[in-house]
């Protein structure tokens, strides 16, 4: 019978955060080049970090709610989704606690397109 104990588990948990995290670099950098090119590859690597950090805090776990976080990051060029004052009604949706991750990234996807847009 094959054991894994919990260590490992969080080992795996962390190798695949990283990979997550690498193939964002990527994504980022192929999709929005001149923000890129902008702040650089460590500045790509920094907010990829941080989005990651501040999807967490808000519960959005999945892979997919993760990477829709950090392009909303990158479309609004802050390192703060939470915290700009462009974004501040990020904010209050990220803050809706009976809301799940996937009606959240719902809600601040149709709030950014009407800022981008309208």
């Amino acid at each position: 019978m094959l054991v894994i104990r919990k260590s490992q588990m969080d080992g795996f948990k962390e190798s695949t955060k990283e990979t997550l995290k690498d193939r964002l670099c990527a994504i980022m950098e192929k999709t929005y080049h001149e923000e890129a090119e902008r702040i650089g590859a460590d500045g790509v690597r920094r907010r990829v970090n941080k989005g990651v950090r501040q999807a967490g805090k808000y519960s959005i776990e999945e892979q997919n709610n993760i990477t829709r976080y950090i392009h909303l990051m990158f479309l609004f060029k802050t390192d703060e989704l939470d915290g700009s004052t462009a974004t501040e009604w990020a904010a209050r949706i990220l803050g809706w606690d009976q809301a799940d991750e996937h009606m959240k990234m719902a809600a601040l996807e149709k709030r950014a397109q009407r800022e981008l847009y309208e």
